[in-house]
């Protein structure tokens, strides 16, 4: 009896599903996104809710087309703990993905969602099927407030938006918290939040739902009045301005163009602003096409402040064929700095007048990132777009193609500050974890070290502070140069025990390793410092964990307490005599019973340069450079090259705008040498329309007093007097009385944007000149931006010039030569015979004068 009713049972329900199935349409048919859902089951949900939260689900899935090519679906539930039900990549049907929702039950506890946006970033991985060239789309459905490490709820909804994802809240019944929602949803809430009174609601926004995710072709930018601004400068070549036209076509292709569709106008830019086309020239794609097939490289400045008025006053206007209550979007691509004025008054007016800015960078030497995010729209993660080089533009075609649909922006008023559910008011929740952006390779170049965090996770740390100790850690760890052969990170945290958080050969991304700290939970308890200096030389830095034989190892260890298991001297001296390197950051809590010396005792001697005292947790970004500079331990390319070398560096009007540029150079060089008075000695003349000793070879025994040497070198403008400065560096460096040594080879490296405008006919001569006398001196030459001149450039350096001779027109190309010239002025030291010194020297260093000019 009881097998026959079940037997009815399942076939009312199968009836009840294909009935469901049969009136429910689909409402996507061309979409693609990558969705996770996170379903509350907490006791606040009634059975009965939530099988109407189960059915929502699946009728959220009947009106989209499931595939690898279109919708994928993920599903997270919720309460003490968060787990995942299915991925992206395991249920790849509709039917299987229904007969997993059906197997829930819900089992009923808190309400943890901290833990589940946690699930929902590890979900959007490539390894559990994320796709990356698609939308990212979190849906959480709640009907409670969140009572589990709810002071992290908001930060990892900021982490989960960094991806970046965008985040829909729905929230069912009275006991919400509208506040926490507004902090969860993706901005503009009124688009991504949904209040509803019941459970039975969910039913009412199934459509408006798979509408806002169904992302097709041209995606949030459908209908919208499009201008794209072009930057054709001299300092793009032609196989470089190329990649950016067939950029351009691959987002036209991807829009769906007409004139009640989107409309696209195009202004290029270099020394002069030019318009080709207006947004109600052309009114289909195949048209847009062929005129983009017409514009040409220019070359020239950079006249950016212009491009943006010319956008703003000229091409988002009804003349121009702007459209009244239709989207005004811009896009800026750049690989440079402006040369007319700065740019950031005229991009705020631009989005005073509503219109949505997007920048996009290519990191070369003359780019300016403070610049260009000042002329991007907020939020800067989704407005602001960097890649290494030209050939990448195209991998952010999907990002583009599915940007977040946009307001009617040309018709809103910027938003009150007054409101409550403002931006403003959420801004206190939101982190201080710097967004995803290039790696800025000025902060940690190369560093080759092995680096673990070591935090404190006792109960003595409130919740909002062990936040910012991992958003402190998360910065850091975004400022390394993080890979399998450059620097690796582990983490390990202590409360009543240590454990192991992630090993050093588990993340070789910087956004992996930043992510994973986000994880880190808060144990809290008690502070077991010892058990924490032990697991650190016995766990993480072995073999088996990652860690690398010759590699330096070092260990940043945060806490706020005195030990609870026994004094951390023993420990902290095993881990010392190990070769662990251990900065202590000591924050001075409220622990009556502290004792300062086991700090001391924890950090490497000296204690002025590892141990890091301060008050609260608030002050720890002001230690943030300190830090940073430990972790990141350079191995110099000349380890035992002895040379004298002078910087020839060009502080003339012509590189005052990218004087940072020709510093940088000079700083990448000096941090690969050998710098000792018995190694590598480096003097430096600087010039523009006269030449300037800045200093001596004798004046500077390490790396860092060079640098700071370095960074307080000004530009002082004029014109490029490269002959005099030779001849200055042979007449007042390379000489005994200065310091010049004998029995060394002597190097000069000019930096410059290689064109000289003082005494030009005897530049060469005087190149020639110091090749060839007694000191025999080496010359390389390195040109930076679009102005060089690679003739005099070739002619100056010390043939053959495919050796010597460098051109950098963006950042790793400039790293590239001065990696290449560090290489080959690591000479050994030559005692002098009883010939000539110049020739012994030059007969060590192979080297072949010969030149032609013609």
């Amino acid at each position: 009896m009881c097998h026959r009713m079940r037997h009815m049972l399942l076939i009312w329900v199968g009836l009840v599903i294909g009935i469901v199935t049969a009136q429910q349409q689909t409402l996507c048919k061309d979409g693609r996104a990558d969705i996770i859902f996170l379903l509350d089951e907490s006791s606040s949900v009634t059975i009965s809710d939530f099988a109407k939260a189960q059915q929502f689900l699946k009728s959220f899935m009947e009106a989209v087309i499931i595939g690898q090519n279109d919708y994928q679906i993920g599903l997270v539930r919720f309460s003490d703990l968060a787990k995942t039900v299915f991925k992206l990549n395991t249920q790849t049907t509709k039917s299987e993905m229904v007969q997993a929702i059906d197997a829930l039950v819900p089992l009923g506890g808190a309400t943890n969602t901290s833990g589940a946006l946690r699930e929902a970033v590890t979900l959007l991985s490539p390894a559990n099927g994320n796709r990356g060239d698609v939308l990212d789309v979190v849906i959480i459905i709640t009907d409670g407030v969140d009572n589990v490490e709810e002071d992290r709820t908001a930060y990892e909804a900021s982490l989960t938006r960094m991806l970046p994802s965008r985040i829909f809240a729905i929230g069912v019944g009275p006991a919400i918290d509208i506040k926490e929602l507004n902090a969860l949803a993706t901005d503009p809430n009124d688009f991504h939040l949904y209040d509803l009174s019941d459970y039975t609601m969910l039913d009412s926004i199934v459509e408006d739902l798979v509408l806002k995710t169904c992302f097709q072709q041209g995606c949030g930018l459908e209908e919208s009045d499009i201008v794209l601004i072009l930057d054709i400068s001299g300092s793009i070549e032609i196989v470089q301005f190329e990649e950016t036209i067939s950029f351009i076509k691959s987002i036209v292709n991807d829009l769906d163009i007409g004139p009640t569709k989107s409309r696209l106008g195009l202004v290029t830019f270099a020394t002069d602003v030019n318009i080709k086309f207006t947004l109600d020239r052309y009114n289909n794609k195949a048209d847009i096409l062929a005129a983009l097939d017409t514009v040409t490289h220019s070359g020239g400045s950079t006249a950016t402040v212009q491009a943006l008025n010319t956008m703003r006053t000229r091409m988002f206007t009804l003349a121009a064929g702007d459209r009244p209550n239709h989207p005004n979007t811009a896009f800026i691509i750049t690989d440079g700095s402006s040369k007319d004025g700065n740019p950031s008054t005229e991009a705020r007016l631009s989005r005073e007048k509503g219109i949505q800015i997007y920048a996009i960078g290519i990191t070369t030497v003359e780019l300016n990132i403070a610049e260009l995010t000042d002329i991007a729209s907020d939020p800067k993660q989704q407005h602001l777009f960097f890649v290494d080089d030209f050939a990448e533009l195209a991998s952010l075609r999907g990002t583009i193609a599915c940007l977040p649909p946009l307001e009617e922006a040309n018709t809103i008023a910027p938003p009150s500050t007054e409101s409550p559910a403002s931006t403003p008011a959420m801004s206190t929740a939101t982190p201080t974890v710097q967004p995803p952006g290039p790696w800025d390779p000025r902060e940690c170049r190369r560093g080759r070290a092995d680096v673990v965090f070591v935090l404190d996770s006792s109960g003595s740390i409130s919740d909002p502070n062990f936040i910012l100790m991992k958003e402190f850690i998360q910065n850091i760890v975004l400022s390394l140069d993080i890979s399998n052969t450059t620097t690796r990170v582990g983490a390990m945290s202590f409360s009543d025990a240590a454990t192991q958080n992630f090993a050093l050969n588990q993340y070789f991304s910087r956004f992996d390793a930043a992510a994973a700290v986000g994880r880190i939970d808060h144990e809290k308890g008690s502070t077991a410092t010892v058990a924490a200096l032990r697991l650190l030389r016995e766990v993480m830095f072995t073999q088996e964990n990652g860690d690398r034989p010759n590699v330096p190892n070092i260990a940043i260890f945060i806490t706020d307490g005195s030990s609870k298991d026994g004094a951390p001297k023993e420990q902290a001296k095993l881990a010392h005599d190990a070769g662990i390197k251990i900065f202590c950051i000591a924050v001075e809590s409220q622990d009556q019973g502290i004792r300062p010396e086991e700090f001391a005792d924890i950090a490497s001697d000296p204690d002025s340069d590892y141990l890091f005292n301060i008050d609260t947790f608030d002050a720890l970004p002001e230690i943030k450079k300190g830090i940073s500079e430990g972790a990141c331990i350079r191995t110099p390319i000349c380890q035992d090259g002895v040379a004298d070398i002078t910087l020839l560096l060009d502080v003339s009007g012509s590189v005052e705008k990218v004087q940072s540029n020709v510093l940088l150079a000079a700083r990448a060089l000096v941090e690969d040498l050998n710098i000792r008075q018995d190694g590598q000695r480096v003097a430096s003349v600087s010039f523009s329309d006269e030449p300037k000793v800045e200093w001596l070879l004798t004046a500077h025994n390490d790396v860092n007093t060079l640098v700071d040497a370095i960074d307080s070198i000004e530009s002082v403008g004029g014109a490029t007097n490269i002959a005099h400065a030779i001849s200055t560096m042979e007449s007042q460096v390379f000489q005994k009385d200065k310091g010049d040594r004998s029995n060394v080879t002597n190097v000069a490296v000019l930096i410059t944007d290689g064109v000289s405008t003082v005494f030009e006919t005897q530049t060469i001569a005087q190149a020639i000149i110091a090749r060839r006398n007694g000191t025999g001196t080496l010359i390389f030459a390195l040109g930076i931006g679009p102005g060089v001149d690679e003739a005099q450039l070739r002619l100056i350096a010390t043939p053959p010039y495919q050796a010597h001779m460098f051109i950098a027109r963006d950042i790793n190309e400039l790293y590239d030569a001065t990696e290449s010239m560090a290489k080959h002025a690591c000479f050994k030291k030559v005692q002098p015979s009883s010939g000539s010194p110049s020739r012994t020297i030059r007969e060590a260093a192979n080297i072949d004068d010969r030149i032609s000019i013609s």
